[in-house]
């Protein structure tokens, strides 16, 4: 991190576990350890970053610098097993030739997917490939409407779903099962049905209505189910506008 101190200890509520504050050889905050009773890894998980996510956000508010958790290591007391999680941006990749152009109206679909791509929290990914196929439907419709077809045409966001996992090339094995509540739906059914669950509850903090708060554990897994599926999403419609504006004379 970059907050500067010798370390210390906090104590959660009368009941809560001890958290642990560690720095490294530079004299900078670098891990917090905490110890409790969880009857599986994932509850050890959930209720560690339930109890030190508020934390740091104090932290962080207090300092008024930024705190991210990089990754996560579960070890089990009695055997030494450990688990361990990381946020990985991907793999390296060849880089890619551009042709054609670039339109204003597209570049914030790029920017939008980009941030998506970028992003270390799985509710701003989500908000940010939401953020990509509004966009890229509205593009369309607007692009439709200047051309004369926006009665005859059919937005990409009407074709439906891939009905097998294995038709998800570009998704990983391990990931491809988020997508079978959607197989052969309609992708704006399966966008619009994250609007309120993933997009408002995001992007909104309106007391009394369900939200996605980043320091909730339960709050970020029902994210990151939903990050791959509207990343596919985005990126189909966004690569069909681009080839739409590669065609354009």
């Amino acid at each position: 991190s970059l907050l500067a101190g010798p370390g210390s200890r906090v104590s959660v509520g009368e009941d809560g576990p001890e958290i642990t504050i560690h720095a490294n050889s530079q004299g900078h905050l670098s891990d917090v350890r905490v110890k409790l009773n969880a009857s599986s890894t994932l509850g050890a998980e959930r209720q560690a970053y339930d109890h030190v996510m508020p934390l740091l956000s104090r932290m962080a508010f207090e300092a008024d610098v930024a705190l991210e958790v990089k990754a996560t290591v579960v070890v089990e007391l009695s055997t030494g097993a450990q688990a361990m999680g990381a946020h990985l941006v991907g793999a390296v990749k060849p880089a890619p030739e551009i042709e054609g152009i670039l339109t204003p109206e597209v570049r914030p679909l790029l920017a939008a997917y980009r941030y998506g791509l970028n992003s270390v929290n799985a509710l701003y990914e989500a908000l940010s490939f939401y953020r990509a196929i509004e966009g890229a439907e509205t593009h369309h419709k607007n692009r439709a409407r200047r051309s004369g077809n926006a009665q005859s045409d059919v937005p990409p966001i009407d074709s439906t779903m891939p009905t097998q996992e294995s038709e998800y090339e570009e998704v990983t094995p391990w990931g491809r099962d988020v997508f079978r509540p959607f197989l052969g739906k309609p992708m704006r059914d399966v966008y619009e049905s994250m609007r309120d669950t993933i997009r408002n509850a995001v992007a909104h903090i309106t007391p009394g209505r369900d939200l996605r708060v980043p320091d909730y554990f339960d709050d970020l897994e029902k994210c990151r189910q939903a990050v791959p599926v509207l990343r596919f999403i985005a990126r189909r419609l966004i690569e069909e506008e681009l080839r739409a504006i590669s065609a354009t004379p």
